[in-house]
């Protein structure tokens, strides 16, 4: 599962890129075009990260409970050359995953 400070956003607008060009006025001009956003917190402080297409699926998949396999089946949907490894190395890297949970016994 997903971190419980980890957060998806899902704009319909450059979101990040605005936010980045007005923090930097160097950075690229933002284009028009929907972002969507994985905000990690790692050390406490938000970091905003732009993700692939697909990666959006996955994340959400994760934080509606769905195991990795299914996770990745959802991305493949949404984006179908979507590769998975990107998107699980920057969920490990920013611990934005939790350790898997022993199933309950009936």
């Amino acid at each position: 599962g997903l971190a419980p400070a980890v957060r998806l956003l899902r704009s319909d607008w450059p979101a990040l890129s605005i936010w980045r060009k007005a923090m930097d006025p160097s950075a690229p001009q933002a284009a028009n075009r929907p972002e969507d956003i994985l905000i990690a917190r790692p050390d406490y402080d938000p970091e905003p990260h732009l993700l692939m297409p697909g990666d959006a699926a996955f994340v959400a998949a994760l934080s509606d409970g769905a195991p990795l396999g299914q996770a990745a089946e959802r991305a493949l949907t949404a984006q179908p050359d979507h590769d998975t490894t990107r998107i699980l190395g920057l969920l490990l890297q920013t611990g934005s995953l939790t350790p898997p949970q022993p199933e309950a016994m009936p």
